[in-house]
């Protein structure tokens, strides 16, 4: 049976750095999070990024810390705009049609 290493002390702290930039919008996806966050604590060696799964259990720690109160209604905001966008694009592709065939 493997054992998995623990992860070290800096890239513990580039996930939770990068968790931090998502969390904020400073950044959209892990990979660019990644990096700015290893820029910003003076990492160049590649092999102490943490992956994907690592950032996210850092995101995780920190929404319930930070926006466990935000989160719920930033949550339904998003799905409530994403459903209104849905239905407006719904309407304009049958208008489209209404057009094409008359």
């Amino acid at each position: 049976m493997s054992r998995r290493k623990r992860p070290s002390a800096i890239r513990q702290r580039i996930a939770q750095e990068a968790a931090r930039l998502l969390a904020q919008h400073a950044c959209t996806d892990y990979r660019s999070a990644c990096r700015k966050a290893a820029e910003k604590l003076g990492c160049n060696d590649q092999r102490q990024l943490p992956d994907n799964r690592e950032i996210e259990s850092a995101l995780q720690s920190y929404q319930q810390l930070f926006q466990a109160h935000s989160q719920p209604a930033a949550l339904q905001d998003l799905r409530h705009r994403h459903g209104s966008r849905r239905r407006a694009g719904r309407r304009y592709e049958r208008a489209g049609r209404d057009d094409q065939a008359g």
